[in-house]
């Protein structure tokens, strides 16, 4: 303990450090803790007149290594007696953790507890109210907001609309029901009970029935819904918009996509239901990609269009949805995200390079990465492409990069490990650590090809987190 070695030795400094003492041979709680904070407070005071720059810095090491002092000779007290975010020695039965500041708290101290999670953390700021109930922020992502009051809702009070979420009361006052086909609509929509039968619907119109397609051995998976924007070949102009569509809904089960139109392109979207990884890459897209589709459909050669993937929300804590958004913002990964996604650096000034994991959630839906939708985290950072090799490429980083997200710890208060963890390098050592090459197999002959394989084997990686060159290495997104 060179810490204390700076104070010099005087009859009050060893009458605090004999107590200590005596108090731990007797096992005695109550008066150790005396002791312990005596001593602290005995000590801080003396090497704050010795040199000290920094006070509170100071008196936080001296209360640990008291602590550890503690810890190391009687162990059957090491678990009676915590140390409080005061920095003070109180009895473990009075104290309370909190989650959120990672400290000890005196249980007379203002404090809250979620009534889902049972966690317990020192500051309000961390709840949201539901249904008169307190409930944290992970927590906060089981439930719906109304999009109207922005009351917090249950399941159960939830009303839905294509368009929005609400609550009973703005339901009633936002919404209609045809009289027709009684479905329900927002004031400022139209039914269009009359398309039902169309094959390419307006946009917005109808909404793909959600099948949750996925393979036998699965287990709650991941769900992928798949939007690809297409415009019509000029040679193909003289055959009819309907007359294509028809022919890509030939190419699936019923139910299995919509086509939608939508302004920004001279053709359609074609929406599919949400599906694993799996399934999608199996089954549902292979007499797609076996046809002549693309005789009557371009994507990649048309400056509007691009692919969509939109990932269940369910399945990311509130605090993953904001490692996505920084991943996929990052100025440091900026051009391997450009890369991946086969866009522009023209279209790489649309990403927000001031994202944090306090500041990730915009309302603007047309962000790289949109969370305004209340049920998918929506990845929009894709070149369209008709190509099965180019289109599965999108579906395996968006599912790898997933995986590697929901992998990381979980350490609220360290910022380092996030700007570390959150590097494009990281996220290829996990790749290649973690995932055979037949499994994402388009992914990694596209890395190959990049040069990433090659870069990535001259990196030494240490605890995950960090790494460094095994020797002098360019990096292809310098």
């Amino acid at each position: 303990m060179n810490l204390f070695n700076e104070i010099k030795p005087s009859n009050k400094h060893n009458y605090y450090l004999s107590n200590v003492q005596l108090q731990l041979n007797d096992s005695n709680v109550e008066g150790l803790i005396y002791a312990l904070n005596n001593l602290c407070k005995y000590s801080y005071k003396r090497l704050k007149q010795i040199n000290c720059n920094n006070p509170k810095n100071l008196e936080k090491r001296i209360f640990n290594i008291v602590n550890s002092i503690v810890g190391s000779h009687i162990n059957d007290l090491k678990e009676l007696i915590v140390l409080d975010n005061d920095n003070q020695f109180i009895d473990f039965d009075d104290s309370i953790y909190c989650e959120d500041i990672e400290e000890y708290v005196h249980q007379d101290n203002d404090h809250y507890y979620c009534e889902d999670c049972d966690k317990t953390y020192f500051n309000s700021d961390n709840f949201i109210t539901v249904d008169e109930r307190y409930v944290c922020r992970e927590c906060k992502s089981n439930y719906n907001r109304c999009d109207n009051c922005d009351t917090w809702l249950v399941d159960d009070d939830t009303f839905n609309t294509d368009r929005h979420t609400y609550c009973e009361t703005c339901f009633s006052d936002n919404t209609y029901s045809c009289e027709e086909c009684d479905a329900t609509f927002d004031n400022n929509d139209s039914c269009n009970c009359e398309e039902e039968n169309q094959i390419i619907y307006s946009y917005h119109r109808k909404k793909v029935d959600l099948l949750n397609l996925k393979i036998d051995c699965e287990e709650n998976p991941i769900t992928y819904g798949i939007e690809i924007e297409t415009d019509i070949r000029k040679h193909d102009k003289n055959l009819s918009a309907t007359a294509i569509g028809q022919k890509v809904l030939d190419l699936f089960n019923d139910n299995e996509i919509i086509l939608m139109e939508d302004g920004s392109i001279a053709g359609f979207e074609i929406v599919s239901t949400n599906a694993s990884f799996n399934y999608h890459k199996q089954y549902f897209w292979d007499r797609f990609f076996d046809s002549n589709i693309r005789e009557y459909l371009k994507s990649y050669h048309s400056s509007n269009c691009g692919i969509h993937i939109h990932c269940s929300k369910k399945h990311f804590t509130e605090q993953e949805q904001a490692k996505i958004v920084c991943f996929v913002n990052s100025e440091y990964n900026n051009n391997f995200i450009v890369q991946i996604a086969s866009r522009s650096t023209v279209y790489s000034s649309s990403y927000k390079k001031d994202k944090t994991l306090d500041n990730y959630y915009s309302s603007n839906r047309f962000e790289p990465i949109n969370l305004t939708n209340p049920n998918t985290v929506e990845y929009r950072i894709f070149k369209g492409n008709l190509k099965e090799n180019s289109f599965f490429r999108y579906l395996e980083f968006v599912d790898s990069l997933n995986l590697y997200i929901k992998s990381l710890s979980d350490k609220k208060n360290n910022v380092q490990y996030y700007v570390t963890s959150l590097k494009y390098e990281n996220y290829l050592n996990f790749l290649y650590s973690n995932f055979e090459k037949k499994h994402y197999s388009n992914l990694f002959s596209w890395l190959k090809i990049k040069g990433y394989e090659e870069y990535h084997n001259k990196i030494i990686f240490i605890n995950n987190n960090k790494f460094s060159f095994r020797r002098r290495f360019k990096s292809l997104c310098a």
